[in-house]
């Protein structure tokens, strides 16, 4: 699901401001089925009961008594508010009048994808080898299903909080200067300010230049 709400108006000295609520949250279920278990496996193999499993027997192998069905379930959940002011005429010069917008936005995400315990560790291959192999067959831990490779659950979350400027400003009739900066703090990572200058210049109706640094 996702929900926008939003509000937009106009303060009484001209300012045009808008801000806006994002909640959004994503589920995935995701089943294999038929996969073949390695501890229920090595257990048919060894049984010597008329229930083992024969990998000899074209029929009635009781192959069925190692297959399991394995999941992947992942989540993951954004909630976002922002709030931005601007005018088209701040101030003005002799090439005209200088724009500017000012805002702010705050982030939080989370993703959390749980494996099947059969993959996770949580219910690890191991037999009688694992006497002479500390740790079992591979480290951290072996998978528990053939033929897949072990994958751990992971979790994570996050805020980010930014403030952002940008200005249009003429510097002659027909050329135009439109500086913006960005800054911004990431949790558990590292506050950044980026900026970015770009310069425009109307050759005529048809034709315009744009460069940026």
């Amino acid at each position: 699901y996702r929900i926008v709400i939003g509000f937009r108006g106009q303060t009484d000295s001209g300012w045009d401001w808008d801000t806006g609520v994002v909640s959004s949250k994503a589920t995935m279920e995701d089943v294999t089925h038929n996969r073949i278990s390695a501890t229920a496996l090595y257990d048919g193999l060894n049984d010597s009961t008329s229930a083992a499993i024969n990998p000899f027997a074209a029929t009635n192998n009781n192959i069925e008594r190692a297959l399991v069905d394995v999941y992947r379930n992942d989540t993951s959940k954004l909630t976002m508010f922002d709030f931005k002011i601007s005018k088209p005429d701040v101030f003005s010069t002799k090439a005209g009048d200088v724009s500017m917008l000012l805002g702010g936005e705050f982030r939080s995400e989370s993703y959390v994808d749980d494996r099947d315990p059969l993959l996770d560790g949580t219910d690890n291959f191991t037999s009688y080898s694992t006497k002479s192999v500390p740790g079992g067959y591979t480290h951290p831990f072996a998978s528990n299903v053939i033929g897949s490779s072990p994958s751990t659950d992971t979790i994570g979350e996050r805020n980010i909080d930014s403030l952002f400027m940008e200005m249009q400003i003429p510097l002659t009739e027909k050329i135009n200067a439109h500086p913006a900066v960005r800054w911004e703090d990431i949790e558990n990572v590292r506050s950044s300010t980026v900026g970015k200058l770009a310069i425009g210049w109307d050759v005529s109706n048809s034709i315009k230049l744009r460069g940026s640094i």
